[in-house]
């Protein structure tokens, strides 16, 4: 059933009145599917393969269409509610037929549609997406137009579905584009037209073109179909070939089309309402009669100036292109051109741009214009690669800087280090004679770039540094194997340290440790002379050896100290032998064996002791002193020694003189007292004698005491001959004690009588004296014996 004709003019659209019938007839909600595009692209045999029918919309064998206006198949699809409409609809760029009128055939089927087929053969390409883009976007502007003209801006006509059916695709989707689907949406994003300059109240402005296809439909697929049959002659007649003969390929595409339409199509709404049969009828009217209002859609070129103007946009990009491609060909940034070459290649391709130019517009008017427009661009464009090549050129000496001593640096790391300074150095300055060589041939043609003139007069001073880097890394590796091989000549040495026998001379020691330093540096000196000259060798060995008299230091302090502990246990051991050869002897000495004793002893010592420690400690600045030492103790104990001798002797002499006394007094004893003076001299003198004789063994022994002895003895003897006499005085007393008696009794009267003392005591010793002449012979020992009644008796009695 036709909806939609053609006036005679085919500028106008008319509602045919079978279609609004049709259409009011429909009370199900219904779903429209629409098709749409270029006239033969196969829309009539599409929908009639989809509905599985070969008498649906008529098919046309020719090369002029067969489709006019909008036709609706009258067997839909029906369900329990909803019914499913296919629309047919006049091809777009027929002969005849103005851009404007297929526009309102596009605006009319896509505002009624559910869903929206655009249908193209072989491919989508920018000019498809450009024309599709541009009717949507009337049809954009009629849906809001229509909505006003119904006072219901709230509720403008909401686009379809969009799928893009593209026919006879044989072409072989690239991995990285993915599906269909994806490839065209990928093609819209990527999609890209020249801003549009406006006039508006006399200024000019930029109308920024950046709304795409799928901001106007709500989704976009895209489904390919294979070709139907591979023969000319049946493609020419398709509507008479059974669906069963048609390619599987093709069949299985189409159903899985077909399955996708059915399941996703939606029942068309306008705002929330769902539509039936009345109102998309009414719908179908107000779409008609807004369409053919004048002003509904701009103005657009005709076909032949849509050519002209896409042929004269098309050459101008071809030779914009040309010369891009011309000019990118040369513009390498590896290996650039100089400025010079470049400069002169881009004149060449700027004359064959304008060839171009001229030769796509044989027979245009106005290529005189766009000449100039093209130089104009090329101008601008040369320019910009110019700078572009200028800029390669100084990125490609940078680069080449960079790699220069990027190579230099790898060439000085294959340096095994660490090396003799003055080697690395002989080496370093090769490679960068070389280096620098090449540099310099790399980028001569380049003399006028000032970042290649200064990377010229630069690189020096950068290889330079990489040199002195190596030689900073030779030093560190350097520092690091000889501290590797000072610490191990160290511990060589501490450990062979650790085995010396202490305590030892030092002169031995200071040959022991000479003799393993000696050895660690010999070492030292062999690990180091392969990357070290003779001044760093003396320098890294003085280093060394100091720090290996270091870790001496404290050997020598522990030998010292072993020595001096050394010393004084053999000093102690000394002593005690000393003390027990003293204490082993048993009898006291005299004076001169006390002498002979001691020196014997000492003399043993002194050689025992220079036996025992000479060899280690004769070279201490201490040996003296240790000496000094043992002699002060031995005379220590040897005084002792003395002493405890001198005071045994002394003991042994004051018992002598002891036994000596107690043998006069027993002899005393024995002597009959009281006898004459003379007699008890006599007597008294042989037992002295008695008593000094019995001291001749000890003087005799300890003959430098004899008159020590004999004065003590004497000094002892002295009181006890007094006490004898004494003793022999009282004896005789009491012996003549009549004779005092007489003598009392004669006196007293004349006491009594007696003026004077004196007289009286002269006359009483002559009376006494007279009485005792009877008694006592002797006439001095009588006088004695007066005397001492004179001085105690007498002046007692007669005071």
């Amino acid at each position: 059933v036709q909806l939609v004709k053609p006036d005679p003019t085919h500028t106008v659209l008319e509602i045919t009145p079978d279609g609004i019938e049709f259409l009011e007839n429909i009370d199900k909600q219904v779903v429209v599917v629409g098709v749409i595009g270029p006239f033969h692209s196969g829309k009539s045999y599409l929908l009639n393969q989809i509905m599985e029918t070969t008498d649906g919309f008529r098919l046309g064998p020719t090369v002029d269409p067969e489709t006019k206006g909008i036709w609706v198949r009258e067997k839909p699809i029906d369900s329990d509610s909803k019914t499913i409409l296919f629309l047919d609809t006049e091809g777009f760029f027929s002969k005849g037929v103005s851009e404007l009128y297929d526009a309102k055939i596009f605006a009319v089927t896509t505002l009624l549609s559910s869903t929206l087929l655009y249908n193209s053969v072989k491919t989508i390409d920018q000019l498809a997406l450009d024309n599709l883009e541009l009717l949507a976007r009337r049809a954009m502007l009629l849906s809001v137009r229509a909505s006003i003209q119904r006072h219901d801006i709230s509720n403008f006509l909401t686009f379809p579905d969009l799928t893009w059916v593209v026919e006879d695709f044989t072409s072989e989707i690239p991995e990285e584009i993915g599906n269909p689907t994806q490839g065209v949406q990928g093609l819209i994003r990527t999609h890209k037209r020249d801003d549009v300059s406006l006039r508006f109240n006399g200024k000019t402005v930029q109308a920024v073109t950046n709304v795409e296809l799928s901001t106007i439909f709500p989704s976009i697929d895209c489904h390919t179909l294979f070709l139907p049959l591979a023969g000319k002659s049946q493609l020419r007649h398709l509507d008479q070939v059974p669906f069963a003969d048609l390619n599987p390929e093709y069949k299985a595409e189409l159903n899985d089309l077909k399955r996708k339409i059915i399941e996703r199509s939606q029942v068309k709404k306008y705002g929330s309402v769902a539509m039936k049969g009345k109102e998309l009828a009414t719908l179908l009217q107000l779409l008609v009669q807004s369409v053919n209002k004048n002003g509904s859609f701009p103005a657009v070129p005709s076909v032949w100036e849509g050519f002209i103007r896409l042929q004269s946009e098309a050459a101008m990009t071809e030779s914009i292109q040309m010369f891009k491609s011309s000019a990118e060909s040369i513009l390498v940034k590896q290996a650039p051109l100089s400025q010079v070459h470049f400069e002169k290649e881009l004149k060449e391709a700027m004359k064959k741009s304008q060839t171009t130019l001229s030769q796509m517009l044989v027979g245009i008017s106005g290529v005189g214009d766009l000449s100039d427009t093209l130089s104009k661009k090329i101008k601008d464009m040369s320019t910009d690669y110019l700078n572009s090549n200028l800029r390669y050129i100084d990125e490609f000496c940078q680069n080449h800087a960079k790699s220069a001593r990027k190579s230099l640096k790898n060439e000085l790391e294959l340096v095994e280090l660490p090396i003799i300074p003055s080697r690395l150095r002989e080496i370093s300055d090769t490679k960068l004679n070389e280096i620098q060589a090449k540099f310099q041939t790399d980028v001569e043609a380049y003399t006028e770039s000032a970042q290649c003139n200064k990377q010229l007069s630069e690189l020096k001073t950068t290889l330079g540094h990489e040199i002195n880097s190596a030689l900073t890394r030779n030093d560190h590796a350097a520092v690091r194997v000889i501290d590797a091989e000072r610490k191990q000549g160290t511990a060589h040495h501490d450990n062979r340290i650790k085995d010396l026998a202490l305590p030892v001379s030092p002169s031995v020691l200071q040959s022991q440790l000479k003799n393993s330093r000696e050895k660690s540096i010999s070492q030292l000196r062999e690990h180091i002379s392969s990357f070290l000259d003779e001044g760093q060798i003396k320098e890294a060995i003085y280093k060394f050896e100091k720090s290996l008299l270091l870790q001496e230091s404290p050997v020598m302090l522990a030998n010292n100290d072993k020595i001096e502990k050394e010393v004084h246990a053999v000093m102690d051991r000394e002593f005690a032998a000393v003390l027990e050869q003293i204490a082993g002897n048993k009898e006291l000495l005299p004076e001169a064996q006390l002498r002979a004793f001691v020196s014997k002893i000492e003399k043993e010592v002194t050689h025992s002791f220079n036996n025992r420690v000479a060899t280690y400690a004769s070279e201490s600045p201490s040996y003296k002193a240790w000496f000094a030492l043992l002699q002060s103790k031995l005379k220590e104990i040897f005084a002792e020694f003395e002493t405890h001798n001198n005071a045994k002797i002394k003991d042994q002499i004051t018992d002598v003189i002891a036994k000596a006394l107690s043998g006069v007094r027993k002899g005393f004893r024995e002597i009959n007292i009281p006898i004459e003076v003379e007699a008890l001299e006599r007597e008294a003198s042989i037992i002295c004698a008695r008593g000094v004789q019995s001291l001749q063994p000890t003087i005799d022994k300890f003959p430098e005491r004899g008159s020590e002895i004999r004065r003590s003895f004497e000094e002892k003897l002295n009181p006890t001959v007094e006490e004898l006499r004494q003793s022999n005085m009282k004896e005789m007393k009491e012996y003549c004690q009549g004779a005092w008696d007489a003598t009392v009794r004669h006196l007293r009267p004349i006491y009594e009588r007696s003026q004077i003392k004196y007289m009286f005591d002269l006359y009483a010793a002559e009376v006494l004296d007279k009485e005792l002449s009877n008694k006592i012979s002797s006439p001095s020992f009588r006088r004695e014996v007066v005397n001492s009644y004179m001085k105690k008796e007498v002046a007692q009695t007669f005071p």
